[in-house]
């Protein structure tokens, strides 16, 4: 912090005790208010700032449930949200804190007719600390109903949709942070999930939706057994029996788009229709899935079909299976995004 920031920040803070007549009685920063600590409160253990605290360990997932995701650019994004929660809490905290000592400065100015004294202070000093410890409850209890319903979010996260991840995995690394859409216009909010979702379910039909839920859900099991209970996401993408599930739905999805362009305007109309909104202000608040930003999301989709349907014998036995019409649309499909 430059010295003009800390006078600045200094001047912010500074109190002046005014005389009825309005000369100057008394000035003083609010930092310099000596407050009593409570009693047998232990002292916090200092931080070393050249030592950062080590992050907790996460337990190994158990046989039956899905494996967590311990990949890089998922943990970078997660610190960062939960830094940026973090930092609304301190926020409210210090609102919260500013509040209520103007609150007594302004009562004990009334009181005193607009004559304090130090002992003034310092008795208004003190009721302040006595009110202190009811803020913090507060703020402690918020913190721990965050976190109580952030966990039980990712506990819920990991143990269902499985389909759903398998399906946005292609197009995963086009989702980014609010602040960073405006600068990367062929990225997603990941506000749109839903949306998508939605589609796949029009489009699927809740008894298909359900039976590719379920075949994941037995993939990721079988894994688990193999593995003692100890896999990663990347391993669920690339076994055999997903990357299987994921192209013959790949296929069904590709059906629906055999009139591309009102396919493509429907879905981008269903996906605005039930975006997660952000509050008026807040950045990137009016981003909209546009039909750019489907058509990158699509050729992400579409690329491990688009390439199976180069390979001459799984063309063949596409041909054998579904019949040379429907593998046509599908070529046709796949090259409009591709």
């Amino acid at each position: 912090m430059t010295n003009e920031q800390q006078q600045s920040d200094d001047a912010s803070n500074e109190v002046t005790i005014l005389n009825p007549d309005g000369s100057v009685q008394h000035r003083y920063n609010a930092n310099d208010v000596q407050k009593r600590p409570a009693q047998n409160t232990a002292e916090p253990a200092p931080v070393d700032a050249a030592k950062p605290a080590a992050a907790p360990t996460p337990p190994a997932p158990s046989a039956g449930s899905v494996p967590r995701d311990t990949s890089l650019a998922l943990q970078k994004r997660l610190n960062a949200e939960a830094a940026q929660s973090a930092e609304d809490q301190a926020d409210e905290l210090a609102d919260a804190i500013y509040t209520k000592f103007m609150s007594l400065l302004s009562d004990s100015i009334a009181e005193k007719g607009g004559n304090l004294t130090m002992d003034d202070v310092a008795e208004m000093g003190e009721a302040f600390t006595e009110q202190l410890s009811g803020i913090k409850e507060t703020f402690l209890s918020a913190v721990e109903s965050y976190t109580m319903a952030r966990e039980q979010n990712r506990v819920s996260s990991e143990r269902g949709n499985v389909f759903h991840r398998i399906m946005v995995h292609p197009f995963e690394a086009r989702l980014t942070t609010e602040k960073d859409l405006k600068d990367k216009p062929d990225h997603l909010s990941r506000r749109m999930l839903p949306g998508f979702y939605n589609v796949l379910s029009m489009m699927f039909g809740p008894p298909k939706l359900s039976r590719y839920e379920q075949k994941a859900k037995t993939v990721v099991d079988h894994l688990l057994k193999q593995n003692n209970g100890e896999i990663e996401w990347e391993d669920v993408y690339k076994s055999h029996e997903m990357r299987r599930i994921s192209l013959r739905s790949l296929i069904d999805i590709a059906k629906h788009f055999k009139n591309t362009e009102k396919r493509l305007d429907w879905m981008v109309a269903m996906v605005n229709s039930n975006m997660i909104p952000l509050e008026d202000g807040k950045l990137s608040a009016g981003w909209q899935f546009t039909r750019e930003t489907a058509e990158a999301l699509l050729r992400d989709l579409f690329h491990d079909l688009h390439h199976a349907l180069q390979n001459q014998a799984a063309r063949q036995k596409f041909s054998e299976e579904l019949g040379a019409d429907t593998v046509g649309v599908l070529d046709s499909v796949t090259r409009r995004f591709c």
